[in-house]
């Protein structure tokens, strides 16, 4: 059995096996002996933590690799949420920027978690959206992030 390759495919797997235990499914055989192997490492290691057992530790020079997983699975709400701008480019990031701003501000207050642990808005609105954005990183992204992750939408597409 092969652990996942990097940091961001661990906690990928771990989160397949969070979502199929809450489901009441059986997680896939590959994510189920990496966390078992994890485990065992853990036990027969008492100098082990178990995020090291688990290999996503970060390193001393190093950033937090959740950090990184969690403003990698943050593109997707971006992505959807500045499709529904009726805008393009600079000023669509503008919009959106402010959106967030004004949602985190106000009505997010009384809806973020652990208030609410499900999305309480019409899905494919703009406003669950902002939520679904808002619930994996509890701060409203920089312009910056947000262009980043809409730009590398249409950098995957082939125009040839």
């Amino acid at each position: 059995m092969t652990a996942p390759a990097t940091a961001l495919d661990r906690l990928d797997a771990l989160e397949r096996i969070k979502i199929a235990c809450q489901g009441g499914t059986s997680p896939t055989i590959a994510d189920a002996e990496f966390l078992a192997t994890a485990i065992s490492d853990y036990f027969e290691n008492r100098e082990l933590s178990f995020s090291a057992a688990l290999d996503i530790e970060p390193q001393s020079d190093r950033r937090d690799p959740r950090d990184a997983w969690n403003a990698r699975r943050r593109k997707a709400p971006i992505r959807r949420a500045a499709a529904l701008i009726q805008a393009v480019g600079i000023e669509r990031r503008d919009i959106l920027h402010e959106k967030l701003t004004r949602y985190f501000d106000g009505t997010w207050r009384h809806e973020r978690p652990p208030t609410l642990t499900s999305n309480p808005h019409r899905a494919g609105t703009l406003k669950a959206a902002l939520w679904d954005i808002l619930k994996l990183w509890p701060q409203v992204p920089s312009k910056s992030t947000i262009w980043r992750a809409v730009e590398e939408e249409f950098q995957d597409v082939d125009y040839l």
